[in-house]
């Protein structure tokens, strides 16, 4: 104040009286002045001058810049379909329609207008594209609004079907690489995925496949296969993911408005996307291969042949060997389908050997006294060229010890003898000394349940791959000679 006016007293002007000034014009003293406010006012001299132009039947007058997009941007026409959304370069004044980049992977990063941003890339596609197949990875659930018709929705805390899903990727990549007629490309939205990095933290299974989806962002760049990840936040996607993400659409100001950032040099732009409503979403078409390859075990298989079960990752049938001596385990606690597994084992091993008998020791009494045991062992042994002994409940089976241990220590009449046993996995932990320890030596057998990841050590596997399936009455990790199979689902009879 002192530099400008040569006095103080701008210093002092009370805040209370805004517009007030102290004026210098050359060598004239200081002058008080009040500032008028004209705003209202020239805002109502434009709007008069507007209104008798009109009235006057006045052409609008020439804008020098164009109209803001509007806060919901539709579909009108049948060519809108095969975009995105507008951008509004404001500096060039030039509104172009938006095509999503297949051969990119996206990042979508706002509070809200995920999933209706989603839509709008998804519908672009499919209506321009016929050899894209869709799959959505739904983390805060399948049900979520919006998601319908986009292609197999996919809950996200469904670990079978994440777990398919990823596998599918890592196939469809080597396959690009190959010499393979297949040709489809495939397009992968994990839409809220910082809610499965969130849980990734706490659980070793979701850990593990945020590490492979992270694998297949890292390695599928070129490929047939596409992904978009939504978020909420950009902080929740690591940066090693992040920096695999060409093109990132990061919300702005109100839904559905996003900047537009590429890694490979082109400018920033603002982009409206359309709104789409979900009932546009209906008429995805889903290939035929991509539901088999998605499916997953169900809690019940009827039988239908001669296989005991069905393995989960092929669902290849598994049956019994013809002609090879079995000592099979089933482990598993209480209601996790022992009974239930014993029956499909007995009705597989009686359709490869249809001359063979079948003894089940359940209900059946024992020889009286130990001079019996070798007379009921010869009658037994004599009757079938190939016998199977079926104990359920082993550990009640008590009265039975004496002629099962004479019976696998005989290797002459236990040479065409197979033996099948259904335990606890807390008695054979507990009873050393009992004759089904000698059938635990061929390492072979199922752990049902729990016991997939808790007693896998029973069986001679001391690294058990992570399970991922649901668990369910009958289904258990096979091993075979201590080598792991697989998750396997054991089949049951129409009428159970």
């Amino acid at each position: 104040s002192h530099d400008v006016l040569g006095t103080d007293r701008a210093v002092s002007i009370d805040r209370a009286t805004p517009g007030r000034l102290i004026v210098r014009r050359g060598a004239e003293g200081q002058r008080d002045v009040q500032a008028l406010d004209v705003s209202s006012v020239l805002t109502e001299i434009v709007e008069t001058i507007r209104t008798i132009h009109e009235r006057s039947g006045g052409t609008p007058s020439h804008r020098p810049w164009s109209d803001p997009l509007p806060a919901v941007l539709t579909r009108v026409t049948l060519h809108d379909s095969e975009f995105i959304g507008m951008s509004d370069d404001v500096s060039e004044q030039i509104r172009t329609p938006i095509a999503f980049q297949l051969d990119q992977h996206h990042l979508i990063v706002a509070g809200t207008g995920r999933t209706n941003a989603l839509r709008a890339i998804i519908t672009s596609l499919v209506g321009r594209r016929s050899d894209i197949d869709v799959v959505v990875i739904a983390c805060r659930g399948s049900t979520s609004d919006g998601l319908d018709g986009l292609g197999i929705v996919i809950d996200g805390s469904h670990r079978e079907q994440v777990s398919r899903a990823l596998r599918l990727c890592e196939d469809r990549i080597r396959r690009q690489g190959t010499n393979s007629d297949n040709r489809r490309r495939l397009l992968v939205a994990v839409d809220d995925a910082d809610l499965w990095r969130s849980r990734a933290t706490q659980d070793r299974i979701d850990s593990l496949l945020w590490e492979s989806f992270e694998r297949i962002v890292a390695t599928s760049a070129n490929t047939g296969v596409t992904c978009i990840v939504t978020a909420a936040r950009e902080q929740s996607i690591p940066t090693s993911m992040a920096s695999r993400v060409t093109s990132m659409w990061m919300g702005e100001d109100r839904p559905g408005k996003f900047q537009f950032r590429n890694r490979q040099g082109e400018r920033n732009r603002d982009v409206q996307f359309f709104w789409v409503p979900a009932e546009d979403c209906a008429s995805i078409p889903i290939h035929p291969d991509l539901d088999t390859a998605l499916r997953c075990l169900p809690r019940d298989l009827h039988r239908t042949d001669a296989a005991f079960a069905v393995l989960a990752d092929t669902w290849e049938r598994v049956s019994v060997p013809q002609g090879e001596q079995i000592r099979f385990l089933v482990i598993g606690s209480r209601g996790s389908g022992v009974s239930t597994s014993l029956r499909a084992l007995a009705h597989s091993w009686r359709l490869a050997h249809p001359q063979g008998s079948i003894v089940d020791l359940d209900g059946v009494d024992p020889p009286r006294s130990p001079v019996h045991f070798d007379d009921w062992i010869t009658t037994i042994v004599a009757s079938a060229s190939n016998l199977l002994v079926i104990v359920d409940d082993v550990h009640r089976r008590s009265v039975w010890a004496p002629v099962i241990t004479r019976l696998l220590d005989d290797p002459v009449r236990s040479s065409n003898v197979s033996v099948i046993v259904g335990t606890t996995p807390s008695f054979l932990r507990s009873r050393l000394d009992h004759w089904a320890q000698q059938v635990r030596r061929s390492r072979s057998g199922v752990l049902l349940g729990r016991s997939i990841d808790e007693d896998a050590d029973l069986l001679g596997v001391h690294s058990a791959p992570p399970n991922v399936c649901a668990p369910a009455p009958g289904r258990g990790l096979w091993v075979d000679g201590g080598s792991v199979m697989g998750v396997v689902q054991f089949v049951v009879d129409p009428v159970e």
